[in-house]
Formats: structure tokens, C-alpha cells, sequence
């Protein structure tokens, strides 16, 4: 027998905001604790702030890590192991008629899918900021930030690419995937792989929908977004080894990605605080 939660969380909650048809909940949950499978009455998007778990839901499974994001329909049912530090996340619970609603314009909340890359965790993490915020706009931000998650391309984000990808580019994420991986000129990548400059940037953009130098970008961010939640390591060392120029122009790109500072988001973040 699965137990059905009415409540959106089994973790316990810090803070909480109601708005029209949906709950946001900041949760924390201790080290090593693991919840049978069971299943939420209501659907839900939450963020994984910081710490880590393991989720399944029938055949399906995930490592999850700092800014993973979850999409779970009504009564899916799952099961979850948290990691060894603990995790913190923000559960965005749907109520029916809402949920009712936005499934009749986006796709993006009828199947249980998780998120580690891209725009939506960037765009949960902006959504994170306007929660803790908690000023006089910050419902209307709330809703439109979650619009955004809702009508972002699902299929970018889950790596779900319409077409296959050719084994040159292949060659390409590669070289973008070395450690302290600097920006490649554009012609050399292309003369590399034996391809023409011009078809390299339509087909890369054609499969991540970006340049190469925000796919760059975007990756060093993911990065020191999770060395700054599992790590108390400086911000200078982050900036280094995640390949920015130095401090400040780490904090500055971070500041553009997430809305926070690395020092906010890291206290705001901290497992074992709020």
C-alpha cells in the first residue's frame, strides 16, 4: 500500500509563502534519511539548494546535486535517500485547479522528469531569491519567474535533443568539458574537428540553443554553485579552479546568474542554517 501525503514535504519546513493556488516551502532534510516509496496528492517543482539524494520513481532515477531541478506530476510515486551532509530545497507545491490550468498551455508539468543543467535551474535559483526576499513585489516576481520555468524548452533542458548529435560535436563538448576549460576560438574548434566556423555555431546552437561561450560560461556557474553549497572552500580558490579571471569577476557573473551574491547564496544555502 503507497501512502498519499497531503502535505507537499516530509522534511521540515523553515519558511513558507501561499500564493494563488501554489505553496512554497523551504526545506530541510537530515543526513542519511530515507522516505519509502509514497506520493504528494498535489504537483510539485522544487530545487535542490544545496546537499545531496538519490530519487526513484519506477524505472526511473537520479543523483541529484545542487541546483537539480524535479518536475513531478500528481501522485507520482518515488522514493528518496538523502546524502550524508543533508540537503535543503525549495518545493513548490501546485494545487489542482492551478495545476489544471497550466497543463492546458505547457507540457512541461504532465511527466516526472529532473532537470540539472540549463536555464530553469537558473531560473528556480532567481525564483529562490524572490522567495527569500519577501518584499511588496515579490508575489508578482514569484509568478512570473514561474511562468518562465513553465515555458522554458523542456527538451533543451532534460538533454533531450530532436536530432541526433554528429560525432564531431561530440569531439567538441569534449574539449568544453577539460578542467578550467578556457574560450576556444571558433575557427580553430571548427579547423579542429574538420568542420567550416560558420556550421559549428549553427549546429551547437541548433543543440543548446546558446553560443559556446555562454555554454562556457553557464558550466563554470553550475560548477561554483556547487562548490559553494558543499564546500567552505574561499571564493578566490572557487573563482580559480572553476576557470573565472578572479574573485570579482566571479562574483559578478554570479551575481547576473542567480541574483545573489557567492557570499548570499552560500549563507542562505548552508544545510545546517537558515
Amino acid at each position: 500500500m503507497i501512502d498519499i501525503h497531503h502535505d507537499i514535504t516530509l522534511g521540515r519546513r523553515e519558511r513558507s509563502t501561499a500564493l494563488d493556488g501554489m505553496t512554497l516551502n523551504e526545506v530541510v532534510y537530515p543526513a542519511g534519511c530515507r522516505f519509502e516509496p509514497h506520493a504528494h496528492e498535489q504537483a510539485n517543482i522544487s530545487i535542490l539548494l544545496a546537499g545531496s539524494f538519490f530519487e526513484q520513481a519506477g524505472s526511473l532515477s537520479s543523483h541529484c546535486k545542487t541546483c537539480s531541478v524535479v518536475f513531478k506530476p500528481p501522485q507520482t510515486v518515488h522514493r528518496n535517500e538523502v546524502g550524508s551532509r543533508g540537503a535543503r530545497s525549495l518545493i513548490i507545491g501546485i494545487q489542482p485547479d492551478r495545476f489544471e490550468r497550466w497543463c492546458n498551455w505547457s507540457e512541461t508539468l504532465k511527466r516526472y522528469a529532473w532537470v540539472h543543467t540549463g536555464p530553469i535551474p537558473e531560473l528556480m535559483l532567481r525564483l529562490y531569491r524572490e522567495f527569500r526576499l519577501g518584499d511588496d513585489l515579490s508575489v508578482a516576481s514569484l509568478e512570473q519567474l514561474l511562468l518562465e520555468v513553465l515555458s522554458t524548452d523542456f527538451e533543451l533542458s532534460t538533454s533531450r535533443m530532436k536530432t541526433a548529435m554528429p560525432l564531431w560535436m561530440r569531439q567538441v563538448m569534449e574539449r568544453l568539458h577539460e578542467p578550467r576549460e578556457a574560450m576556444p576560438r571558433v575557427d580553430i574548434l571548427a579547423r579542429t574537428v574538420g568542420v567550416h566556423p560558420v556550421h559549428l555555431a549553427r549546429v551547437f546552437r541548433r543543440h543548446h540553443k546558446c553560443t559556446i561561450a555562454q555554454y562556457i560560461r553557464r558550466r563554470r556557474l553550475e560548477k561554483a554553485t556547487h562548490a559553494l553549497s558543499s564546500s567552505r572552500k574561499p571564493l578566490a580558490e572557487i573563482a580559480y579552479e572553476t576557470g573565472f579571471a578572479d574573485q570579482a569577476h566571479f562574483s559578478r557573473s554570479f551575481k547576473t546568474h542567480a541574483g545573489l551574491s557567492p557570499g548570499q547564496f552560500r549563507r542562505m544555502t548552508s544545510v545546517g542554517t537558515s
